[in-house]
């Protein structure tokens, strides 16, 4: 096993799985413990997470390098998981109270410069707990006004990320680039619980213009600009989406790896024709984000529609079978030059094609 950063967390989690495995086998497949509250193994598994966001919270990987575990925890584990942040944050709060302003003597800029990079460890902090929070569903929007008022919450703390990053090279990661992509989902929940298509759009509208005031600053915020795309494909805006991704500058291996990802948002917003359309009602209503409406009025041309989805489809594939066809030499390649993280994409892409075959 390589051994990275979250190593520790890692082995936790086999240890967990293991002892769930055998505990399962001894009481002849039936759950063992109860569901209420965390396993001795699984209380490890959440105490290693929260040492590691300790230690390594206020590095932009941090929350990825725990996705893979948070995901995996119950439900009694997760409100563990959530105080533990909790505590954390409000220790935070109280060492930056009680840290001095400076030594007497000290330069005054050497004193802000140490307090801006202080405030920026606090913020990745933030920004990684709020990440942490998402990936265990929390917290849990039942309503508009509940999600609005999270996208809320969310922008003011990325407010606090502009001053303290003036004069940031605009090709460089910001601190809290993560954060409008988490309003902008917030509202789509919205858009997701809103009583009727049209109510809906506006919630999409909102998303789409707290990402843009974010790209207008940071313009080559992948996440961003990803959600951008889908957004726009979802409110029947193709030229938009088109102008977000040409920005990014995607290689045909990115392309190949994402496309599947990158047109499912215009595929389910696509005006199906009137013969072949019905009702959309439950959840496949709250799938499309409440678009359709923006779309209906161009239903109406049911095979002009057809065809251009057609050609879409075409198109598609025509992506897919290009790249295909030297997936073996660039493969080859990679390998050769020591490229091993290319070498892996291409795996992706053939074990894609074999399954697809």
């Amino acid at each position: 096993m390589l051994l990275t950063r979250s190593y520790q967390v890692e082995l936790a989690m086999r240890r967990h799985k293991a002892a769930t495995c055998a505990a399962s086998t001894t009481a002849n497949g039936s759950a063992s413990g109860s569901s209420e509250s965390c396993s001795d193994t699984e209380a490890v598994v959440v105490d290693r997470i929260l040492s590691y966001y300790r230690k390594y919270g206020s590095m932009v990987s941090c929350a990825v390098d725990l996705r893979t575990y948070v995901g995996q925890l119950s439900e009694a584990a997760a409100e563990r998981l959530l105080a533990g942040l909790r505590q954390q944050g409000e220790e935070l709060v109280a060492a930056s109270a009680d840290a001095p302003g400076g030594k007497d003597g000290s330069s005054g800029a050497w004193t802000e410069a140490n307090t801006n990079r202080s405030k920026l460890r606090a913020l990745r902090r933030s920004v990684c707990a709020a990440q942490i929070r998402d990936d265990l569903g929390r917290p849990t929007l039942t309503s508009c006004p509940m999600a609005v008022q999270s996208a809320v919450q969310l922008l003011d703390l990325y407010g606090t990320a502009r001053p303290l990053q003036e004069g940031l090279d605009e090709r460089e990661r910001g601190a809290a680039d993560e954060l409008p992509c988490l309003a902008a989902a917030s509202l789509i929940t919205a858009a997701a619980l809103s009583p009727t298509d049209t109510a809906a759009v506006p919630y999409l509208l909102a998303a789409y213009g707290i990402l843009s005031d974010a790209v207008s600053i940071r313009p080559f915020g992948a996440g961003m600009r990803i959600a951008l795309s889908a957004i726009a494909s979802l409110l029947a805006a193709p030229a938009a989406a088109h102008a977000h991704m040409t920005k990014l500058d995607i290689k045909n291996i990115q392309l190949d790896s994402l496309g599947g990802h990158l047109l499912l948002p215009p595929l389910i917003a696509w005006p199906n024709p009137p013969s072949s359309s019905a009702p959309t009602t439950g959840s496949a209503s709250a799938a499309t984000g409440g678009a359709s409406a923006a779309l209906s009025s161009s239903a109406a041309s049911g095979p002009a529609q057809d065809a251009l989805l057609q050609a879409a489809l075409k198109a598609t594939i025509a992506l897919f079978d290009d790249h295909a066809k030297d997936a073996g030499e660039t493969l080859n390649t990679a390998y050769i030059h020591g490229m091993y993280t290319k070498v892996g994409w291409q795996l992706v892409v053939v074990g894609k094609g074999r399954l697809v075959t």
